[in-house]
């Protein structure tokens, strides 16, 4: 049953309420975060249109990350193109973004260490 589920479509997929997000010196509005094991998602709009677009980033894409929680901030950076970029996700769930995050990492890198080891 366990693997049945894990090959449901959302399944191990974390989505957040929508939050302001802001890039520093260029943009800013509102997003909605969602991690899973593959990509990390934002769905952004600006302005208050309903339609906005969505940014999809591979893991491996992803630079860092780091939370401020005295000003309920969430900081990415990434590679977009072959620019580094940054954004700031204001959010009272600033320190839960980033244990996800970590905990994703984790899984990734255990996950990676173990295929090595069967390639090795």
């Amino acid at each position: 049953y366990l693997n049945l589920a894990r090959q449901l479509e959302g399944y191990s997929s974390i989505s957040f309420p929508q939050c302001q997000f802001e890039v520093p010196e260029a943009e800013e509005g509102l997003a909605t975060l969602t991690v899973d094991m593959k990509i990390v998602s934002l769905k952004v709009q600006k302005d208050h249109i309903q339609k906005g677009r969505t940014i999809s980033l591979k893991w491996s894409n992803i630079i860092g990350y780091s939370v401020f929680p005295e000003s309920h901030v969430f900081q990415l950076k990434y590679f977009r193109g072959d620019s580094e970029k940054e954004l700031n996700l204001i959010s009272v769930f600033c320190e839960s973004i980033f244990d996800v995050f970590n905990r994703v990492s984790a899984e990734l890198k255990a996950s990676s260490s173990s295929i090595n080891t069967i390639v090795d």
